[in-house]
């Protein structure tokens, strides 16, 4: 049987005021200058393909599982918000294989993340529930409808129309 390996990439997005880029400096011209602190910098962190069902390898063996790794990237970092985008735990997604495998490591980061399933969450199974996605991150990633759609703000205490969000 295959191994797969959970081959995780961690993208940092910095979400800034509109108008004032990285460099702080606005854009389109206006000619004056915006100091890099006149608006907040939020950070957040996104990964997918994160968890396979198997324990880390060590460092001797990178090819294989390094989702303890690729948590410790984002574990005290100060993100506000973690984006976990499909395939979050593998193969299928179970309740046990989430809290088995990646309670332990992104778990860590649970009260920022806002995950979405994928395909394995779903069992393969494009027709089923992802019953251990949805336990295992409970009711409010079920959104509306319960099947899974969902919005938030960022930061989490942000007030749409109230200044940057």
């Amino acid at each position: 049987m295959r191994k797969i390996a959970a081959l995780a990439s961690v993208a940092f997005v910095l979400v800034v005021s509109e108008g004032v880029p990285l460099s702080g400096k606005p854009v389109g011209g206006g000619g004056g200058t915006a100091s890099s602190t006149s608006a907040p910098t939020y950070v957040i962190g996104a990964a997918g393909d994160i968890v396979c069902p198997s324990d880390p390898y060590p460092d001797t063996n990178p090819d294989h599982c390094q989702y303890d790794d690729t948590a410790d990237l984002v574990v005290g970092t100060g993100l506000v918000g973690v984006l976990p985008l499909g395939d979050d735990q593998y193969n299928t997604g179970s309740y046990s294989a989430f809290t088995t495998y990646y309670d332990p490591t992104w778990g860590r980061v649970l009260g920022k993340t806002s995950p979405v399933p994928g395909n394995h969450e779903y069992r393969q199974d494009p027709s089923s529930t992802p019953r251990g996605y949805f336990r295992y991150f409970g009711r409010r990633v079920k959104g509306p409808d319960g099947l899974g759609y969902y919005s938030f703000d960022l930061p989490r205490d942000c007030t749409p129309g109230q200044g940057v969000c």
